[in-house]
């Protein structure tokens, strides 16, 4: 497989991206549907509701920014933690997800919730 690098800049401030492309001929890309994370995100928060949660560390991709902002979620999803937490402290980290051959290549967030010890 050739190599190639994808690198986006930021926004064109028209619907699009700005891009540094070295791509070598021959590299094959997938497209991806962005895809709504609000409903899943919402329905793994309340599964939390059940334990008493005292603190959250979030590590967010990229990609799932990138897609919460050509879905015009990102409010959206931020406000989702105050809705749910309103009183657990929270942290959240930007990451880059995962590299292979110069590309990004999965969305994930990867969140560590504190549980308050229980009796048992």
């Amino acid at each position: 497989m050739e190599k190639g690098l994808l690198l986006i800049q930021g926004s064109d401030k028209q619907g699009g991206l700005f891009t540094y492309n070295d791509v070598l001929e021959g590299v094959s890309f997938n497209i991806y549907e962005a895809i709504s994370q609000y409903e899943p995100r919402k329905q793994k928060f309340q599964s939390l509701l059940q334990v008493e949660v005292v603190g959250i560390i979030s590590f967010d991709c990229v990609l799932c920014y990138l897609t919460r902002n050509s879905l015009n979620e990102v409010e959206r999803i931020a406000s989702l933690y105050q809705e749910v937490f309103p009183s657990v402290p929270k942290i959240g980290f930007g990451t880059f997800s995962e590299n292979f051959c110069g590309a990004n290549v999965n969305q994930t967030e990867t969140m560590i919730a504190f549980l308050k010890k229980g009796d048992n």
